[in-house]
């Protein structure tokens, strides 16, 4: 991880994202890999090109599959002073964005073009150019709005949902049937939420979830299967190395030493 302060009340963080301070708020973009960005209960999943809008990062936990690489932008209290206000008005990428809480979505090429930019200038060590193309996105931002999304504490209830039942498969319809929503306005609303379908945020959950028990436990790869709601293990490593990149059983290896299944 490497860190720039840019300007009074902005730093640009290059890696797997670093501690974020009270009353900042932050954008992050996912360069490569996947990772899973929560913000109190809240989960998103970011993949390649996916970035989000975070109010009050000081609250999130970002969590990052060994070969993610994202760029944080992280833009303080200090941002609203005279100098910035004469630029750029910075409520457009923090407060305003964010009425509907996170706001995530796919980078168009503008805005993936600038945080590749930003990102060569990192590797050039060329603070200056950093800090054009760092104002460059951030006006760029504050012309993008999230939609307007009817019923979305209905969605980010589901999705919450969700993540508290990792070990059941849940159907759109049950899930519609729970929440007394349409399945069409559910999967339309979810998608527009989290910036992919139920189906993919279900299982990215669950990935997670497992490389932590496989990580972090002695448990057998079977029963981390069957603890993220698969009973075939064969499934279950199709879909692992579907988010992760690898098995299971590689996963382990490379991550926990000495457990021998």
């Amino acid at each position: 991880m490497t860190e720039y302060r840019l300007f009074p009340g902005i730093r640009l963080i290059i890696g797997q994202g670093g501690r974020s301070n009270e009353n900042e708020n932050e954008i992050f973009y996912c360069m490569k890999g996947v990772c899973e960005y929560s913000v109190r209960e809240e989960s998103y999943y970011l993949t390649d090109g996916k970035c989000i809008i975070a109010h009050d990062a000081s609250s999130r936990e970002l969590r990052c599959m060994s070969d993610c690489c994202g760029i944080s932008v992280l833009i303080g209290d200090e941002c609203g002073n005279e100098a910035f206000s004469d630029i750029l008005y910075l409520a457009d990428i923090s407060g305003d964005q964010t009425r509907n809480g996170q706001f995530i979505f796919q980078a168009d090429d503008r805005v993936s073009t600038l945080f590749s930019d930003i990102y060569a200038e990192t590797e050039r060590h060329e603070e200056n150019m950093m800090k054009v193309k760092v104002l460059e996105l951030l006006v760029l931002l504050a012309e993008k709005r999230p939609p307007e999304i009817r019923h979305s504490s209905v969605f980010k209830r589901a999705g919450q949902f969700i993540c508290r039942n990792t070990s059941v498969h849940y159907t759109i319809e049950e899930l519609s049937h729970f929440f007394g929503i349409n399945p069409t306005t559910l999967k339309n609303g979810f998608r527009e939420r989290f910036c992919c379908t139920v189906y993919d945020y279900a299982k990215k959950h669950k990935m997670f979830r497992a490389a932590e028990l496989l990580r972090d436990t002695d448990m057998r790869v079977i029963d981390v299967a069957e603890e993220v709601g698969y009973s075939n293990a064969s499934k279950f490593s199709s879909a692992f190395c579907s988010v992760v990149g690898m098995t299971p059983k590689r996963f382990r290896m490379e991550h926990k030493s000495g457990v021998v299944e």
